[in-house]
Protein backbone atom coordinates (compact mmCIF):
# COMPACT_ATOMS: atom_id res chain seq x y z
CA UNK A 1 0.00 0.00 0.00
CA UNK A 2 1.69 3.13 -0.66
CA UNK A 3 2.20 5.56 1.57
CA UNK A 4 -0.12 8.42 0.74
CA UNK A 5 -2.68 5.97 0.86
CA UNK A 6 -1.91 4.62 4.89
CA UNK A 7 -1.59 8.24 5.47
CA UNK A 8 -5.67 9.15 3.95
CA UNK A 9 -6.71 6.47 5.95
CA UNK A 10 -4.89 8.14 8.95
CA UNK A 11 -6.80 11.11 8.37
CA UNK A 12 -9.85 9.81 7.48
CA UNK A 13 -10.33 8.12 10.78
CA UNK A 14 -9.07 11.05 12.61
CA UNK A 15 -12.16 13.24 10.91
CA UNK A 16 -13.88 10.05 11.75
CA UNK A 17 -13.44 10.59 15.27
CA UNK A 18 -13.89 14.19 15.46
CA UNK A 19 -17.35 14.26 13.86
CA UNK A 20 -18.41 10.93 16.52
CA UNK A 21 -17.49 13.30 19.44
CA UNK A 22 -19.32 16.31 17.58
CA UNK A 23 -22.07 13.76 17.47
CA UNK A 24 -22.26 13.17 20.84
CA UNK A 25 -22.28 16.62 21.38
CA UNK A 26 -24.99 17.49 19.46
CA UNK A 27 -26.83 14.60 20.96
CA UNK A 28 -26.18 15.74 24.78
CA UNK A 29 -27.46 19.66 23.80
CA UNK A 30 -30.69 17.55 22.26
CA UNK A 31 -31.07 16.46 25.93
CA UNK A 32 -30.63 19.66 27.28
CA UNK A 33 -33.15 21.51 24.98
CA UNK A 34 -35.81 19.03 25.55
CA UNK A 35 -35.44 18.94 29.45
CA UNK A 36 -35.81 23.00 29.00
CA UNK A 37 -38.68 23.13 26.93
CA UNK A 38 -40.77 20.75 28.87
CA UNK A 39 -42.30 22.92 31.23
CA UNK A 40 -44.82 20.89 32.45
CA UNK A 41 -45.43 20.05 35.74
CA UNK A 42 -45.19 16.39 36.23
CA UNK A 43 -47.50 14.99 37.87
CA UNK A 44 -47.30 11.51 39.90
CA UNK A 45 -50.01 8.84 38.95
CA UNK A 46 -51.13 9.06 42.63
CA UNK A 47 -51.99 12.45 42.37
CA UNK A 48 -53.33 11.61 38.84
CA UNK A 49 -55.93 9.28 40.35
CA UNK A 50 -56.49 11.77 43.12
CA UNK A 51 -57.78 14.36 40.91
CA UNK A 52 -59.70 12.19 38.11
CA UNK A 53 -61.37 11.09 41.95
CA UNK A 54 -61.90 14.69 43.33
CA UNK A 55 -63.60 15.36 39.74
CA UNK A 56 -65.55 12.66 39.79
CA UNK A 57 -67.48 13.94 42.96
CA UNK A 58 -68.08 17.47 41.32
CA UNK A 59 -67.31 19.01 44.31
CA UNK A 60 -64.86 20.79 43.07
CA UNK A 61 -64.25 23.02 39.78
CA UNK A 62 -61.47 22.36 37.20
CA UNK A 63 -60.00 25.71 38.50
CA UNK A 64 -59.54 25.07 41.89
CA UNK A 65 -58.07 21.54 41.21
CA UNK A 66 -55.45 23.16 38.84
CA UNK A 67 -55.20 25.89 41.63
CA UNK A 68 -54.45 22.91 44.01
CA UNK A 69 -52.19 20.64 41.93
CA UNK A 70 -50.34 23.98 40.73
CA UNK A 71 -51.41 23.38 36.61
CA UNK A 72 -53.04 24.78 34.18
CA UNK A 73 -56.81 24.24 33.70
CA UNK A 74 -56.82 22.93 30.56
CA UNK A 75 -54.26 20.07 31.86
CA UNK A 76 -56.94 19.37 34.52
CA UNK A 77 -59.58 18.94 31.34
CA UNK A 78 -56.93 17.04 29.58
CA UNK A 79 -56.69 15.03 32.30
CA UNK A 80 -59.85 14.10 33.41
CA UNK A 81 -60.76 13.53 30.03
CA UNK A 82 -58.08 10.46 29.50
CA UNK A 83 -55.76 12.94 27.15
CA UNK A 84 -53.15 13.20 29.49
CA UNK A 85 -52.01 10.20 31.80
CA UNK A 86 -54.44 7.54 30.07
CA UNK A 87 -51.71 4.95 32.21
CA UNK A 88 -52.86 5.97 35.06
CA UNK A 89 -56.59 5.52 34.92
CA UNK A 90 -56.47 1.56 35.02
CA UNK A 91 -55.94 2.50 38.72
CA UNK A 92 -58.78 4.76 39.60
Amino acid sequence: MPSQMVERIGELIAELHEVKEYASELEARVVELEEKTDNRKKLRPFEVRQIRALWDTRMVTQKELADQYGVNPATISRIVNGVYYAEAKNGR
